[in-house]
């Protein structure tokens, strides 16, 4: 009686319990103040976490910023350096040019002198004078030179005096030219006088450039189509840079882009290793623990095959279709062989994992339990395997049936070499196939 008394006891107040906390949840859910509180829980954690995202949005435009900033800086900085390149280039190639056009300017004052001069003063001396004066020297000299000609003397002693002083500047001792002949003489070999030989000469030391264009100034509206074109150019070089930098950029976005995808990908892919590895590892564990416990709970038995009677180099005939494996302990089928096929043995079957295996010659083999004893015989190690598609024997035949059968084919196989005895059984040599077949339990 007091434990029936106990039983309804415990009843009764697993039920006050129940209710109480029924009563519990209906009242949390339907209070004004956890209702309250729970909006305040929710608004607050969506209020953190809009938080953290801003953050993070203002962090990332920020450094997005920087990098941008920085990028236009050191684009300024190389525009900047680009221009002063080009107007260092621009003076370079003006004071060239001045400097070209005031050593044309003496040579076309030596060329269209006197033969007087011309022969006074050598040519390639002359030369050396003008490329080793600058511009204003050259000015000055061309100057002079021209106020020495204007004076029409006929010996041209002031001019061939001036050049002579230059010349020895240099350290170089005055020489004539030969070639050039005061009075012209008819050839009647050669239509070229003297002169016209010696302005050829002249004119290899000459740059591709007219007098006239040295001499005379270009107008003001040249200057301004010279100006504008040259503004012209400069706007198109600074757009194709600036075009050039804008490809770049894109390309290195790009190229940080695919760098992110394969980095993620490379993340995922050692992710999913991991999770694989790890899988694996805990079924191998699970299998050891299952194996330990089945050896503590029962005693492995070793089990040994049956003395079925097979030896090596005896005939087997399959039974029913069945794969062969490349060795004892592989499960990689070779081939398959079909019902009523003959193989030779290569020994004793062998337990493997608790499948009785028979060994065959040359390689391979095969379960027990698909294949009968046929014949022994005495063959070469090197046999191929064969088989043959032929009825199956009958798998109720008698022991002494087989025993008979092996005697006489032992007799016979005394007189006859294996080829002989093959051909009699009808057999046909055939290569091996690769089979998709497991391998069954025995």
């Amino acid at each position: 009686m007091e434990r029936e008394n106990a039983k309804i006891a415990r009843k009764i107040k697993a039920g006050e319990r129940e209710r109480i906390c029924d009563l519990t949840k209906y009242g949390e859910k339907h209070d004004p103040r956890m209702i309250a509180y729970r909006a305040q829980v929710a608004t607050e954690k969506e209020a953190a976490k809009a938080q953290k995202t801003a953050a993070a949005d203002a962090e990332k435009a920020k450094l997005q910023e920087e990098a941008r900033a920085k990028a236009e800086v050191e684009e300024a900085a190389r525009l900047v350096a680009e221009e002063k390149k080009q107007a260092e280039r621009k003076v370079k190639d003006d004071q060239k040019n001045v400097v070209k056009g005031a050593r044309q300017r003496v040579r076309n004052l030596h060329k269209n002198a006197a033969p007087v001069l011309r022969r006074a003063v050598h040519m390639d001396q002359l030369q050396a004078v003008c490329l080793e004066l600058g511009a204003q020297e050259l000015s000055k000299l061309a100057e002079q030179l021209e106020a020495a000609l204007a004076k029409q003397s006929e010996d041209c002693g002031e001019a061939i005096k001036l050049l002579h002083g230059e010349i020895r500047k240099l350290e170089i001792t005055p020489i004539e030219d030969d070639s050039v002949q005061l009075k012209p003489e008819v050839d009647s070999e050669s239509t070229v006088t003297p002169e016209e030989s010696g302005d050829e000469e002249e004119a290899a030391h000459e740059p591709e450039m007219s007098p006239e264009k040295i001499i005379s100034e270009p107008s003001l509206e040249e200057l301004a189509a010279a100006r504008a074109q040259a503004e012209a150019e400069q706007a198109e070089e600074q757009a194709a840079r600036e075009k050039k930098a804008e490809e770049q950029r894109k390309k290195r976005e790009q190229k940080k882009r695919e760098d992110e995808k394969k980095a993620s990908s490379l993340v995922k892919a050692e992710a999913a290793q991991r999770a694989k590895l790890r899988k694996a590892e805990e079924k191998a564990s699970s299998k050891e623990q299952e194996k330990v416990t089945e050896e503590t709970a029962s005693p492995k038995v070793q089990r040994k095959p049956a003395n079925t009677g097979i030896a090596k180099n005896v005939i087997l005939v399959v039974t029913e279709e069945g794969p062969v494996f490349a060795s004892l302990k592989s499960d990689d089928e070779i081939s398959t062989m079909t019902e009523g096929s003959f193989l030779v043995a290569a020994g004793s079957p062998v337990d493997v994992d608790g499948y009785d295996m028979v060994p065959l010659q040359p390689c391979g083999s095969i379960e027990l339990r698909i294949v009968r004893l046929m014949v022994p015989l005495e063959v070469s190690s090197t046999a191929p395997v064969v088989r043959e598609e032929a009825p199956a024997a009958p798998k109720d035949s008698h022991l002494a049936d087989v025993k008979q059968a092996s005697k006489a084919a032992k007799q016979q196989a005394e007189e006859e070499d294996l080829d002989g005895l093959l051909s009699e059984f009808g057999v046909v040599l055939s290569p091996v196939t690769k089979s998709s077949k497991k391998k069954g339990k025995h």
